[in-house]
């Protein structure tokens, strides 16, 4: 199990640091356009920041459904939300594979990272409307 997973089962990883979860996701995003575009080897620590970053961030926005969701429905809901990620992972693996037919790995995994910040602000600018 990973630390980070282990860490919210252990009483919660994300508490205080949801609101850094939308701006986190942002600059991971950019780490992993960089790191993946440059085409150095050094690159690559960009791009494992990155994936920590936004597993991370996943984690976090699976603690807030958990908590906004009532205990007898949060086994439905969170399951349904992990089919709905699956079957984004499975059209991302898709996209990753029609793609590399017209472009290297560099820039086709620096691609990957456009839609990222625009999530992220959504997040953001839905916190803020909220007040949290």
């Amino acid at each position: 199990m990973p630390p980070v997973w282990r860490g919210r089962r252990g009483g919660g990883s994300d508490r205080g640091n949801r609101s850094r979860a939308a701006p986190a996701s942002a600059v991971a995003a950019c780490c992993l356009a960089v790191g993946a575009a440059g085409g150095h080897p050094a690159g690559m620590v960009l791009v494992a920041a990155a994936f920590g970053v936004l597993q991370w961030a996943v984690v976090a926005a699976d603690a807030r459904l958990q908590e906004s969701v009532g205990d007898r429905a949060g086994a439905t809901v969170t399951s349904m939300a992990g089919v709905g990620s699956e079957a984004v992972s499975v059209l991302v693996f898709a996209g990753c594979a029609l793609g590399s037919t017209r472009m290297a790995p560099g820039p086709l995994v620096a691609s990957a990272a456009v839609p990222c910040p625009v999530v992220a602000l959504a997040v953001w600018w839905e916190d803020r409307r909220r007040g949290r």
